[in-house]
């Protein structure tokens, strides 16, 4: 195993280190971006405490909750507090008043770096010279993913210390009395593994497909479809509202995370044996595989497509169009996926387009 990874690393190196640069450029310059908005709030304290009003029968100030605030400084020092927590999970924990801490486009990377960490050792023929020379193909994604799932973490840690380190040497320290480390440590955590289930969904499928568009419009379907909570149809509601009290729990938050990373990375392991999956044309190369992605990536197209069409409509046409763009979904994907004799000359085409 460790001669493998060695070889693995000799090949893949670049890419790896280039991982951590990347990440670690990412965490200064999100330190810095948030560095400057506190220091604009700090220079524009009266839109802050403008927030605040004196109820004069009670005898206190309020803020815009109409909670009991003991004056106007004591709500800036608290408004200014880096990484102020609150109780809406750890994937909510603020920066502050003046910005909230967004890991979208670190959970974006992480599932370009599973689609590289397949379709690049595949375009390279990598995993061929490996397999000549005795390694299964398990082993192979075995080691593989270790290689990359460690660049990832160590990324991971970087880009977020960093972030911390820069706001540290450019915030007053006063503000950050509110920190608190653990709940520092549980969001990083957090975010870690949210990185590595991104990384290690978007490889399982890949493992399964050729087409990385098929990976995004996946992830879509399954993480902003319940987060921007369309409940346009009753399921996707009742799913958006299990997503919000989930996220809202820390414990329960990170429970999950684990069980669908461990999940995902099994599924992969079993899957690997057809990792090289020699070049046949097919979008999804395990053939008992093409029923399922059939269904799954027709309902993805069909949430895609009717959140932007259907809820143009009236309320009692939803389901109805909701219904039509799943079968138009269905048989335009069965077409794709099948490759139907009648349309060769159809792809035959597209590929001298493209």
């Amino acid at each position: 195993m460790q001669r493998l990874m060695r070889l693995v690393w000799r090949q893949q190196a670049p890419i790896l280190i280039g991982i951590v640069l990347v990440f670690s450029l990412i965490g200064v310059l999100a330190g810095s971006r948030i560095s400057h908005n506190w220091h604009k709030a700090d220079d524009n304290r009266t839109m802050v405490t403008e927030r605040v009003t004196y109820n004069r029968q009670k005898q206190y100030y309020v803020d815009e909750g109409n909670q009991r605030v003991s004056s106007k400084q004591a709500y800036l020092q608290d408004r200014l507090q880096v990484y102020r927590t609150n109780n809406k999970g750890l994937s909510y924990n603020a920066h502050g008043d003046y910005d909230e801490e967004n890991n979208f486009y670190l959970l974006v990377l992480s599932l370009l770096i599973g689609i590289i960490m397949i379709s690049y050792p595949r375009y390279r023929h990598l995993n061929e010279w490996l397999q000549s020379m005795g390694h299964q193909r398990q082993t192979i994604f075995q080691a593989t993913w270790l290689l990359y799932g460690g660049a990832l973490l160590l990324a991971g840690i970087l880009t977020m210390g960093l972030t911390l380190g820069t706001l540290w040497l450019t915030i007053p320290v006063q503000y950050f009395s509110h920190f608190s480390m653990m709940a520092w440590l549980l969001k990083l955590v957090t975010d870690l593994l949210s990185m590595l289930l991104c990384m290690t969904f978007a490889a399982v499928i890949m493992l399964i497909t050729t087409n990385a568009v098929v990976v995004f419009l996946l992830v879509n379907a399954c993480i902003n479809d319940a987060q921007n909570e369309p409940t346009t149809l009753p399921l996707v509601r009742h799913l958006s509202q299990v997503y919000k009290y989930v996220t809202s729990h820390g414990q329960w938050e990170l429970s999950l995370l684990v069980v669908l990373t461990v999940s995902c990375t099994v599924l992969g392991y079993f899957l690997s044996k057809r990792q090289t999956g020699e070049r046949t044309g097919q979008p999804i190369i395990i053939s008992s595989w093409r029923l399922p992605m059939l269904v799954v990536i027709s309902l993805a197209v069909t949430l895609l497509m009717g959140n932007v069409g259907v809820n143009l409509l009236a309320t009692d046409a939803l389901v109805l169009g909701y219904g039509l763009i799943w079968i138009l979904a269905l048989i335009g994907l069965a077409i794709w996926i099948y490759r139907p004799k009648w349309s060769e000359r159809l792809w035959s085409l597209t590929r001298q387009l493209r």
